[in-house]
């Protein structure tokens, strides 16, 4: 490989599995479609029913749009065969493509684990979540984690890009700077702590909440199944990067298994 180019093996090993990338591209619009669908949905509620839990939804939807977005934009053949050519185009695609995923991953993780704490005081503590200041400025708290996000994930980012290619996964690179995996390591895990003891919670409270009533009033039934849904949201978002993880350890360690590198 020549020193100008983006590539991170040779020209024969990029894109070799079109099938893969289509099922991925398709998967990732499939998901944007549904999503738009959804906000549009969401867009026809009553506002006096704009509640917090309306807002977290919202916020989920735009994050999983612009990652799906973005991914397949970041794995199209097509698109990344031609940017393979333009090389300082090719680099600032790939850092900008990053730079999104990174930075909606971020609000994601922290859009749930704030769902998750407003669903424990709604769930929780019904009597004192009207007067909980946290969830009254749930949109500022969304705006924050948002503009936070992409700062932070900017600035450890372009940190170091001297390993940034395309590889087996178009312009998402293989490997991320030191700084950006600190960082996103401990964000991840911070979130992951803070969804988890609060879901927890929720979920003891809602046993006794089945215990208590054999027909249970509609506000606790919606109660119920909004902090289900944010349980399962969570659940299924942090088992969905395991092999993720796992990855990144033998990626630090020099030795990833084939079955984790190729899937």
């Amino acid at each position: 490989m020549e020193n100008n180019s983006i590539l991170c093996d040779d020209i024969t090993d990029f894109c070799v599995d079109s099938f893969k990338y289509g099922v991925f591209f398709s998967f990732n619009i499939f998901s944007v479609l549904f999503n738009i669908f959804n906000l549009v949905a969401l867009k026809k509620l009553d506002k006096s029913k704009r509640n917090a839990y309306f807002w977290i939804l919202v916020n989920i939807g735009i994050c999983d749009i612009l990652t799906c977005f973005t991914f397949s934009l970041a794995v199209s053949c097509e698109l990344n065969r031609l940017i393979v050519t333009l090389p300082a185009l090719g680099q600032n695609f790939q850092l900008a493509a990053t730079i999104l995923l990174v930075s909606s991953f971020f609000a994601r993780i922290y859009i749930l684990a704030i769902g998750s704490y407003e669903r424990y005081m709604s769930v929780c503590h019904p009597f004192s979540v009207n007067s909980n200041k946290l969830v009254n400025n749930i949109k500022v708290c969304f705006c924050i984690v948002w503009i936070t996000g992409v700062i932070l994930m900017t600035s450890v980012t372009l940190s170091n890009t001297e390993e940034y290619c395309f590889g087996e996964f178009g312009a998402i690179p293989a490997k991320l700077n030191k700084q950006t995996s600190i960082v996103f390591g401990i964000s991840v895990t911070t979130a992951f702590i803070s969804s988890a003891i609060y879901s927890s919670k929720i979920w003891k409270e809602l046993k006794r909440m089945q215990s208590r009533n054999t027909v249970p009033a509609q506000d606790d039934l919606v109660a119920k199944r909004s902090a289900q849904y944010i349980i399962i949201a969570s659940a299924a978002l942090y088992l969905s990067y395991i092999q993720t993880v796992i990855s990144a350890v033998f990626n630090g360690v020099g030795d990833v298994p084939i079955y984790l590198k190729y899937w």
